[in-house]
């Protein structure tokens, strides 16, 4: 972020001091008099000619008080022209004569540490904004912002927090800029309790600023707490804002993991419609595994009709399975079962023991036997095969005895 632009007002304010009747008690008639044509130049926006006059004047013999006085003007003319650096050299000369009166020295030593700041010599500013701090200068929002963004540029983190506090709370009005020095500060030092305290104050200013939307619902990722990243995530949404592929999948994601499928529904078919969520092989699964949740298994089943025969997936034809015996379509959760065993998956035992009862629920007691027997040969479902084939054993004497 480039600030420094918000010191020059202040600097060219401040720096340059018309020279009164007290002062030229200590000063030749000469001198005074062509110290205040450089300042009825500068005064006039003919900086040139200012320039040219004080430069004069310093190449003349001149006490150490005088020159004091010249050097603080020429540093003034200079910072006018945008010469930050030889402003900086004049004020620093001016500074290190200790002529002047303490408020101008004060003066002088604010104006060093901000065009310090200006010239990008970070140390060397901060060292002066302490010192001019030390001698009682009295720092403003700006004076704070600009240390911390000197903290910030040597990536002194630490040192950031508090002086970016302290430009915002003398601040009436704080650009959001400024929170941001602030907020790097927090992601940089892994403080992201802080950082989300800082960002809810930023999405309550720019409500419509996805960024920091997006920076919130990270930071509360990062402290693991599921439920703020889903409230954030959830307002930004009906706020119309992150509606991305990649924000609304995460959405969705966790509706369906804090148990609320049907909005994970709704989330994504409005965002499919809208063409903001991509209609591809991972949103139709997505999709699936929030109709499963909400037990909408009418709405699942063609999708996942679709979804078992372009990717001849064993968990696919194993959900479509179970969302036939939800519907109590037996036969097709048998065939649908018949796909799933045909890859031999590890569950090849318990799909048997699913497929025996689709078949008995449609009182087919040869298959469903068939079934059960096949089940019995895999130890993980071998006790409930032969639980079920008594079961048929006793519907099939139940048949010849009927009481």
């Amino acid at each position: 972020m480039k600030i420094r632009s918000l010191i020059l007002i202040l600097l060219a304010s401040a720096a340059l001091v018309m020279t009164s009747p007290a002062m030229s008690k200590a000063l030749s008639p000469a001198v005074y008099k062509q110290l205040l044509a450089v300042h009825e130049a500068y005064n006039a926006g003919a900086y040139a000619k200012a320039l040219k006059q004080v430069n004069t004047l310093l190449d003349s013999q001149l006490s150490d008080y005088a020159r004091a006085q010249a050097l603080q003007m020429s540093g003034a003319v200079q910072l006018a022209q945008e010469n930050y650096t030889a402003a900086l050299q004049a004020f620093s000369q001016a500074y290190q004569l200790k002529q002047l009166e303490k408020p101008r020295q004060l003066q002088l030593l604010h104006n060093i540490a901000q065009l310090s700041y200006q010239t990008e010599q970070w140390q060397r500013s901060l060292k002066n904004f302490s010192a001019w701090q030390q001698a009682g200068g009295k720092p403003r929002a700006n004076d704070y912002l600009m240390q911390a963004q000197a903290y910030s540029e040597l990536k002194n983190w630490q040192k950031v927090i508090p002086a970016a506090r302290q430009a915002i709370a003398l601040h009436a009005s704080p650009p959001d800029a400024w929170y941001q020095i602030q907020l790097v500060a927090h992601w940089r030092l892994k403080q992201f309790k802080q950082a989300t305290d800082l960002l809810k104050v930023l999405v309550t200013r720019q409500p419509e600023n996805a960024f920091f939307w997006q920076q919130l619902a990270y930071g509360y990722q990062q402290q693991k707490d599921d439920k703020s990243v889903l409230a954030t995530l959830r307002g930004a949404y009906v706020k119309g804002v992150l509606q991305t592929d990649r924000y609304v999948r995460w959405l969705a994601q966790l509706l369906i993991q804090e148990g609320a499928p049907q909005r994970a529904v709704e989330v994504i078919r409005e965002s499919m419609a809208a063409k903001r969520l991509k209609n591809n092989r991972q949103t139709q699964k997505m999709l699936v595994q929030a109709y499963l949740l909400a037990k909408d298994y009418q709405a699942a089943r063609p999708l996942l009709e679709m979804l078992a025969e372009r990717t001849d997936d064993t968990r696919m034809y194993q959900q479509l399975a179970q969302v036939n015996m939800h519907l109590r379509s037996w036969r097709a959760a048998y065939q649908a079962l018949g796909k799933a065993i045909a890859a031999a998956p590890d569950n090849i035992g318990q799909l048997y023991i699913m497929q025996g009862m689709a078949s008995l629920n449609e009182a087919q007691l040869d298959k469903a036997r068939q079934s059960f027997l096949q089940a019995s040969e895999y130890p993980s479902s071998q006790d409930s095969a032969n639980n079920w084939l008594s079961y048929i054993e006793r519907l099939e004497e139940e048949a010849d005895n009927p009481a």
